[in-house]
């Protein structure tokens, strides 16, 4: 069978989407993964060997009424576009993995009778996906149980968030040596200059009041040598990267993790068995609050704003925790538990079913 996966947009939107896709193929159907055009989602396919698309879905700046018409027909030709491939390869069914770049993927498939299932890594669900939820017969597949209130009277089924395979290649190169915990700092994607400064003042402010510690920080490209310089000229054994691609190997040596809450952060953190400080990304609606808190109610993470948090009280909370092991155990454990590592066969499995059942209309 052969299926489109739309997941452009952003490397949370992709890494799910070629982690289902790896298993249809190595089931032995056939996967196109279908694109955006986005610069940031060509560092993400690492790997991919399918067929990969590029839908132009440039929403560009509607500012003027001029604007308004250009990026009417700019999107009413990727409409057309997506028609055209749809028909041409006609997919038995059309995954798509959520922003906009799913909105007309979505439309051209059910225009054309193509069954839709939709997949929401976050808590409260994006516009994209309750739009379309509301307009089209789909099936939506859920990252976290509690989406499902906000999607009242659509169809819907738990199967977590689809990650990709991050066994560890080998040990994390420069991790520093010794037996002392060690704390993973990661702020996004983009990494955020205001996780890297509280994260960074009060581990050094931990460090110099003799709390044992390691430091691993993803600090992102325009901080990485400003971060690696703080820690160096304050003693704190630390190894900074401005990007990771073995993540795993990070994961697998963190004893504990600071980190926004985005949906892929969360749901790798937890398959890990990490215990997590989460300052949910105060710009972005609720979507990372919602997150870290439902992981918080599980007993795996700790969850602070980003407003209310000093480095001082950063510095407490993480102190104790890194002085308390056991309680890290409890948390490990919790983690653990709320985790869903066979997510991405849990959605592969939903596509073929819906692919052997009666149309919907």
């Amino acid at each position: 069978m052969r299926f489109v996966i739309s997941c452009g947009g952003s490397g949370g939107h992709v890494f799910p989407g070629m982690a289902t896709g790896e298993l249809l193929k190595k089931s032995g159907h056939d996967v196109d993964l279908w694109l955006a055009g986005k610069s940031i989602e060509q560092t993400t396919l690492n790997g991919w060997a399918g067929s990969v698309a590029t839908i132009s879905m440039d929403w560009g700046g509607a500012s003027s009424p001029l604007a308004v018409f250009r990026t009417f027909f700019r999107l009413l030709r990727a409409w057309f576009d997506c028609r055209r491939r749809l028909r041409r390869n006609r997919p038995r069914v059309l995954l798509a993995m959520g922003s906009r770049a799913s909105l007309i993927p979505v439309a051209a498939a059910r225009s054309l009778g193509i069954p839709v299932v939709l997949h929401e890594a976050n808590v409260l669900p994006g516009k994209a996906i309750s739009l379309l939820s509301r307009l089209f017969r789909v099936t939506v597949a859920l990252g976290f149980s509690e989406t499902a209130q906000y999607l009242p009277g659509r169809r819907t089924l738990m199967t977590g968030f689809p990650l990709r395979d991050m066994t560890p290649q080998g040990p994390l190169p420069g991790l520093p040596p010794g037996t002392a915990p060690a704390v993973l700092v990661m702020g996004g994607s983009q990494a955020s200059a205001k996780v890297n400064e509280l994260a960074c003042e009060a581990l050094i402010r931990l460090h110099r009041a003799g709390t044992p510690l390691r430091v691993i920080h993803l600090a992102g490209a325009k901080q990485e040598q400003a971060i690696r310089k703080d820690y160096a000229e304050a003693g704190v054994p630390a190894v900074v990267f401005g990007f990771l691609r073995d993540m795993g190997a990070a994961y697998a040596s963190a004893a504990v993790a600071l980190s926004r809450a985005g949906a892929a952060s969360c749901a790798e953190l937890a398959a890990f068995g990490v215990p997590a400080f989460y300052i949910p990304y105060p710009f972005a609606g609720n979507h990372q609050r919602l997150n870290a808190l439902a992981l918080d109610r599980a007993g795996a993470a700790i969850t602070r704003n980003q407003d209310s948090l000093t480095v001082n009280g950063l510095a407490d909370r993480l102190g104790a925790l890194l002085a308390n092991p056991a309680e890290r155990a409890r948390m490990k454990a919790a983690a653990l538990k709320a985790a869903i590592p066979d997510a991405a066969n849990r959605l592969a499995d939903l596509l073929v079913q819906t692919a052997t059942e009666p149309p919907r209309p």
